[in-house]
């Protein structure tokens, strides 16, 4: 079962509070495409979520 899950970040840190189990089941799109890079990826396998944390600040859409 594949489950997506859509958010808004600020710009700066985006905290999830659902878990996942691996990198590769997060994906981080700005403005629909799909980032490779710039960013870091806290908590995986963390019941309690985790986080996505931009290396640049990015503007609010």
């Amino acid at each position: 079962m594949t489950t997506e899950v859509i958010y808004t970040a600020d710009g700066i840190t985006f905290v999830f509070p659902f878990a996942i189990e691996t990198e590769d089941d997060c994906q981080v799109l700005i403005d629909g495409t799909l980032q490779r890079g710039g960013y870091s990826l806290r908590g995986q396998a963390s019941i309690d979520g985790g986080a996505v944390i931009f290396a640049v600040s990015r503007p609010r859409a």
